[in-house]
């Protein structure tokens, strides 16, 4: 069995569903896609902010681990307000 088979091509195909979900039509902002260059960039950058909050006292350590599980889960955007 080849273990070349079971690998994706290319980092794209590596990524999470939702790092490849389009963006509505005629939406102008960039897709996360397109912003960033891969998706655990992406969560990196969200980790980052999010701490730097939590340092700042504005955010609560629950809501930052709530945030970093929504941006691994591709749902940060349908998080519920508080």
């Amino acid at each position: 069995m080849s273990s070349s088979s079971a690998r994706p091509t290319s980092p794209a195909a590596a990524a999470p569903c939702w790092w490849r979900r389009p963006i509505a039509a005629g939406d102008p902002r960039p897709s996360i896609e397109e912003r960033w260059p891969s998706a655990a960039a992406y969560v990196a950058a969200v980790r980052a902010s999010a701490e730097r909050l939590q340092g700042e006292r504005l955010l609560l350590a629950e809501d930052v681990h709530a945030i970093i599980a929504a941006a691994e889960a591709g749902t940060l955007a349908r998080l519920p307000a508080r």
